[in-house]
């Protein structure tokens, strides 16, 4: 995780940053354009100057979830708040910022934003091997540990990288956007599609319901490139259900809609190296109106102690 410090408020702020070891106290350090951090060094009077950061290694689940989180106040406060108690920092010995006392590790250093290096190949949420970026270089000032420490990190790639990176902090933004048009909407991003899709399920009362909720849903978060509207009758935590609802309740022509030149994450194999791209909704519910087929095939649960006493 790495914690920073807002030159202008002074608040905290904690995010993700994937890094390349370079030499003995050199990384490279990928910065992307909607990142803190980048921010921050901009923010500056001298935006060249080196910029200190400190990567903390081996924390309490609640911080590392709430570093998942874009927030405009400390994270540090969220992670108390899903921990139930403050959450204690220290200062680290050679940068002016303040870390988890807790961190089974903790790698001082100054971020040296026009000293750059090409940093990667490395695995991405997206499950490519993504292009090199010529990123800031980041100094080591010094490091420190707890006795035995315990080194943790996260599987690039994997779903753990999705549920942090993207579900845990996405899912409640997505959700607070579709409701201002539909209270009773749910959404879930589900970890198979890596962030890019986004499911909202509703009861469908109106034609037109449907694409203004997936535009709500696209336009919360520059991740979300594919939208599919589904009803409450389809299990939208099931990818089996959601293609059974893509396969039997869409006509092309008229439920399927593009937004051309939309903003997206850099990163995206899709979209270019600024993250320019098209985004598609999906109304993948039923359209009574256009034909009436009746109902979903469904079964009674079985009680098993019926048949086993």
């Amino acid at each position: 995780v790495t914690v920073a410090r807002d030159p202008i408020s002074g608040r905290g702020n904690l995010g993700y940053n994937r890094m390349l070891r370079i030499d003995r106290t050199h990384f490279g350090f990928n910065v992307n354009e909607w990142r803190d951090v980048g921010t921050f060094w901009k923010s500056r009077e001298d935006p060249d100057a080196p910029f200190p950061v400190v990567l903390a290694i081996g924390l309490d689940p609640a911080v590392m979830i709430a570093a998942g989180v874009k927030t405009p106040v400390d994270e540090l406060f969220i992670a108390g708040a899903i921990r139930g108690r403050g959450i204690e920092v220290c200062r680290a010995t050679t940068v002016d910022v303040d870390v988890p006392v807790d961190a089974e590790v903790v790698v001082e250093g100054l971020l040296h934003p026009t000293v750059r290096k090409s940093e990667g190949p490395l695995a991405e949420f997206h499950g490519y091997h993504g292009e090199p970026w010529n990123s800031p270089t980041f100094e080591v000032t010094a490091i420190s540990w707890r006795d035995d420490p315990i080194y943790q990190t996260i599987v690039p790639g994997s779903f753990e990288h999705i549920y942090l990176g993207n579900v845990l902090p996405r899912e409640p933004l997505l959700r607070r956007f579709v409701r201002h048009l539909d209270p009773a909407a749910d959404v879930h991003i589900p970890p198979y599609a890596n962030g890019f899709l986004a499911v909202v399920q509703i009861d469908r009362d109106n034609p037109g319901g449907p694409k203004n909720l997936a535009l709500a849903a696209m336009a919360a978060h520059l991740n979300v490139r594919h939208v599919v509207v589904v009803d409450r009758d389809v299990d939208m935590y099931q990818a089996s259900e959601v293609q059974w609802a893509l396969t039997n309740r869409v006509h092309w022509p008229e439920d399927v809609f593009t937004v051309p030149g939309a903003q997206g994450h850099e990163m995206d194999p899709v979209g270019n190296l600024r993250g320019i791209g098209t985004k598609v909704g999906f109304d993948a519910t039923y359209k009574r109106e256009r034909r009436e087929y009746g109902e979903r095939v469904s079964y009674p649960a079985v009680n098993l102690s019926n048949y086993l006493s």
